[in-house]
């Protein structure tokens, strides 16, 4: 599984951040040409709400769900998301196997399912910020270029 497996789920997560991003950029693009805005405007726009709905379907209401489920105060559950979304997982806290308590059939399933869309959803903001430093990196290289020349 360590050779194959975890190098498989990585490109796969990958390509369908990418996947994602492009979405993203896509809705901008029609939003900058529907609204005749800025095209900073909707670079700013399109970051703003793609992070608050990141935020809030993958730290913000899965620690609702989980201090419900788990027994954990509110800020606990969302150290745990964090944990477990940045891969760190320190293994402190772990859902589903609180000695004594009763979870329900899909409990797991639903955490598979939110580790899986939160990771997607994060190699989805890497591949944004990693377009956006080499625009960045681009657009130095040619003022550069043009001042030397």
């Amino acid at each position: 599984y360590a050779l194959i497996g975890i190098p498989l789920y990585l490109v796969i997560l990958d390509g369908v951040g990418k996947l994602l991003g492009k979405l993203v950029r896509r809705v901008a693009k029609k939003a900058h040409s529907a609204r005749k805005w800025s095209v900073n405007r909707v670079k700013q726009l399109a970051w703003a709400i793609t992070f608050a709905i990141g935020l809030c379907l993958f730290f913000l209401l899965p620690a609702f769900v989980v201090s419900s489920a788990e027994s954990w105060t509110y800020p606990e559950s969302l150290y745990y998301m964090f944990i477990s979304l940045s891969t760190i997982g320190f293994g402190d806290y772990v859902a589903g196997r609180q000695k004594g308590q009763q979870y329900l059939g899909a409990y797991k399933a639903m955490m598979f399912v939110w580790i899986a869309c939160g990771l997607v959803f994060l190699a989805m903001l890497f591949d944004l910020m990693k377009r956006g430093i080499e625009r960045i990196d681009t657009e130095e290289s040619k003022v550069e270029t043009q001042s030397d020349g």
